[in-house]
């Protein structure tokens, strides 16, 4: 279910001395990764698969799964180098699996830390219910024993199932858990927050969990979004038989809702005229407005990926699409948006899964920022891939610091389930280039601890953005050598954005 950035510097009027341009077709395979632009990994000799991938500051891949061992599922981490390879300094040959509860552990969210561990979340089986499930790692893919107990975290709210279906971390290094928990059959939203070392915050909401039903015996949660404010926006899908709609909700820091958000704190919304939409993804804008994105159906077989943009108050944004929203169809098989990335540009990608001849095969669409879908990738703005004969499902989306796009998910061999990983080029935007050496423009120190130098021969109107797309700093440059105070950001990766009368120039650094 899940979330980088674009990594290209423009400059004005600078020598060229060494100049690499972007030249392979939006949306093509990338041929470096793997040999192939696609491969799958055997975690186990049994069914094993990806729900979340993210990218290191380093240009590493990290994706996070399951991986059964004969007997139920286990929690699997799996770490490439950035040409596809294993990364073999990350736990067994590239590979991570661990086992949480007696009868079965499966995870679905993924997050690199700005320390460089490795966070991820799901839920554990204990006897018949499962309970939110976090572990931690560090850097090699050893369990960070300072983070809960051993490194694992399980925490029940209720007396049914209970299940961590996303992540996100505020600005202060507390950690936000949603997902859902049930009622017998009947699921509800679910939000928790922890600790930096996974203690459960006693001081957030209700005994450190807020709980929320939308109406409807449905309220299914799949995606947070942590705003740089720490407040919460959760999103799912609400209703019942007969009709379900996109449901958000706004949490302030302290777990109460936000009655500035909606009414009362949520929003429902039919994101199209069919009857069923299922919200299964969403991102952050630097503006605070936020789009959500998942699959319409009207109860048949045919379904088409679906989204909405809402402005910070939680409004449909009009100039959106039509009226804020937008559907793509496929055809008269089934397609599902499952994930979704925002690039430095404002275009949106959306990938996820649809039906095709004789299976399901990864989808990738990309639109421009106003929600149109841009024509320049893929064919008609579309990608579709197919690992093999069996079926393939897309679940998760990430945006390297390059601009390639990397998805993850699952295909079936013919007898299991496996890791599946595919990367294609982006060429965001138009006229981008890297230039490799330029005595014209310069930032430095790269990676940076407090201070960090901006030098350009124009004035320029400069944003730092974190990777998760949100805007953290704002500042005018005057030509020439500028200062730039970063000890307040958190340590990680981050880009800026500067803006002249002529040129975009968006460019990576690293806070220690």
């Amino acid at each position: 279910m899940k979330k980088m950035r674009l990594i290209g510097l423009l400059a004005l009027g600078i020598s060229m001395m060494s100049v690499k341009t972007y030249a392979q077709a939006p949306g093509s395979l990338d041929l470096t990764f793997g040999g192939t632009g696609y491969f799958t990994t055997a975690i186990s000799a049994y069914n094993n698969g990806g729900r979340s991938v993210a990218i290191q500051p380093d240009g590493k891949i990290v994706a996070a799964g399951y991986a059964n061992n004969g007997s139920n599922d286990d929690f699997a981490v799996v770490r490439y180098n950035t040409n596809g390879t294993l990364d073999a300094s990350f736990g067994t040959n590239g590979m991570v699996t661990s086992d949480i509860g007696n009868t079965g552990d499966y995870a679905l969210a993924v997050l690199v830390l700005g320390n460089g561990k490795i966070l991820i979340g799901g839920y554990s089986a204990f006897g018949i219910n499962e309970d939110f499930a976090m572990a931690r790692y560090n850097s090699n893919g050893t369990l960070d024993v300072t983070f809960g107990v051993n490194g694992f975290v399980t925490d029940a709210i209720g007396n049914a199932n209970d299940e961590i279906w996303a992540l996100g971390v505020q600005s202060d290094g507390k950690i936000m858990a949603g997902g859902v928990t049930y009622t017998g059959y009947n699921p509800s939203y679910a939000l928790a927050r922890y600790s930096d070392q996974g203690v459960l915050d006693l001081s957030y909401a209700v005994s450190g969990f807020a709980v929320l039903s939308m109406g409807g015996t449905t309220n299914m949660s799949c995606t947070i979004l942590v705003q740089p404010d720490n407040k919460t926006i959760i999103s799912g899908y609400t209703g019942g038989f007969g009709s379900l709609m996109f449901g958000l909700a706004r949490y302030d820091a302290t777990g109460v809702l936000d009655n500035t958000f909606g009414t009362g704190g949520k929003t429902k919304v039919a994101a199209s005229a069919l009857t069923y939409n299922y919200a299964f993804t969403s991102a952050l804008n630097p503006d605070g407005s936020f789009v959500v994105a998942g699959t319409a159906n009207s109860g048949g077989s045919a379904s088409s990926f679906v989204m909405a943009k809402f402005t910070k108050t939680g409004a449909l944004d009009n100039t959106f699409g039509t009226g804020g929203k937008v559907m793509t169809s496929f055809g008269n098989g089934y397609a599902a948006a499952e994930a979704m990335a925002i690039q430095p540009d404002g275009k949106i990608i959306l990938a996820g899964y649809v039906t095709t001849t004789n299976a399901e095969d990864f989808a990738v669409v990309r639109y421009n920022a106003n929600g149109s879908i841009d024509g320049t990738f893929g064919t008609s703005g579309k990608v579709v891939t197919a690992f093999g004969s069996k079926s393939d499902y897309g679940f998760s989306v990430a945006v390297q610091s390059d601009g390639k796009i990397v998805v993850a998910g699952i295909s079936n061999d013919g007898t299991n389930n496996n890791l599946a990983m595919v990367r294609y080029n982006g060429n965001i935007g138009t006229g981008f280039h890297e230039y490799a050496h330029s005595e014209d423009m310069q930032i430095y120190p790269n990676p940076v601890a407090n201070r960090m130098f901006f030098v350009s021969k124009t004035n320029m109107a400069l944003e730092v953005i974190n990777t998760n797309g949100q805007s953290m700093m704002v500042q005018q440059m005057a030509e020439g050598q500028n200062a730039i105070d970063v000890s307040g950001l958190p340590a990680g990766m981050y880009f800026i954005k500067a803006q002249s009368e002529q040129e975009l120039i968006t460019k990576r650094f690293i806070k220690m």
